[in-house]
């Protein structure tokens, strides 16, 4: 099953274990995060987009969208039983199929990672390039 629905502790989990596997390490904490996502969504900025097995989460996606018809895909975490089974792909099958009609571009960010890049070349999406500025 695939939805929309808030459930920022559930994605928050798979997050902080995404991140440990991966050992990536950020600026903040995962409390800061997760207060900040919450702000976010309050404001209607934030939606959550969940590939459901049963009841629980697989698969979770926040976008970033607000009145403009651009959204972005700022963060997925998938439980790794589930990524090996091939839930990412789904997931990001379904979002397109979702989203089609609510935003007329799709930015899923990430692009500049080489196994992101990857990954979405392989599903035929779209890369574009991408500029940041550091001071």
């Amino acid at each position: 099953r695939f939805a929309e629905e808030f459930r920022i502790s559930d994605f928050m989990q798979m997050f902080k274990e995404m991140s440990e596997r991966k050992d990536r390490h950020f600026g903040y904490t995962y409390e800061k995060l997760e207060s900040f996502l919450i702000k976010l969504h309050s404001l209607g900025l934030l939606h959550q987009y969940n590939l459901y097995r049963d009841d629980r989460i697989v698969s979770s996606n926040l976008l970033l969208q607000n009145s403009n018809d651009i959204a972005y895909t700022v963060f997925r975490a998938t439980d790794p039983e589930a990524l090996r089974n091939g839930a990412s792909s789904l997931h990001t099958v379904k979002l397109c199929e979702n989203m089609a009609g609510k935003a007329s571009e799709l930015d899923f960010c990430g692009a500049n990672i080489p196994e992101i890049a990857r990954f979405k070349a392989a599903l035929g999406l779209t890369l574009k390039v991408f500029y940041q500025i550091r001071t």
